[in-house]
């Protein structure tokens, strides 16, 4: 396995961990933080791998001109510069609850929607199983909670998606890479 291989395998390990621990907020933003790093660095091995191989040099160029006119290349790279040169990268979270029927509140009546319980470590922990109530009666109507991360500078893109759509570009790139100048 090529180190160019390897480094992206490890970029995408923080990313799955990232993801496996959505409930903990300082578990995935060490995890993007780390992510970003890897993941930027992925490109520099490769140069340093096969800068050697007939042909590279010319075929890197293009590629780097195509990731130049890419905007997701472009966030990314200062996403990195952010974490590396300045500061770990704050993620907002937004937590989102629907429902699976409609849900009707008349005035004057109380309703408790249990989103969670927040753990030892300041985490809200969400809660799907719970009751809703209203004037302490448990009604039908279920909730859906999702927590989902954001990039301060992308607050309108998931950061986790945005992390897996850039990954997959690395990916392809590294498996052309690959194909031409493993021999």
């Amino acid at each position: 396995m090529s180190e160019t291989l390897e480094r992206l395998r490890d970029a995408n390990f923080q990313l799955e961990l990232a993801m496996n621990n959505l409930h903990d907020h300082q578990s995935v933003r060490a995890c993007l933080n780390a992510f970003l790093d890897l993941a930027r660095s992925t490109t520099w091995i490769m140069q340093k791998e096969f800068a050697h191989k007939s042909g590279f040099q010319e075929w890197y160029k293009k590629k780097q001109d195509e990731m130049r006119e890419n905007s997701l290349f472009g966030f990314f790279v200062e996403m990195r510069n952010i974490s590396v040169k300045e500061r770990s990268l704050g993620n907002e979270v937004r937590i989102t609850t629907r429902f699976d029927k409609p849900l009707v509140v008349k005035g004057g009546t109380e309703t408790i929607i249990p989103l969670g319980k927040v753990d030892g470590r300041g985490n809200l922990v969400l809660d799907n199983e719970s009751s809703i109530t209203t004037d302490s009666k448990p009604i039908e109507t279920r909730q859906i909670t999702n927590k989902s991360y954001f990039f301060n500078e992308r607050p309108n893109d998931d950061a986790l998606e945005l992390c897996r759509e850039y990954v997959n570009l690395l990916k392809n790139l590294v498996i052309e890479c690959e194909n031409k100048f493993s021999q």
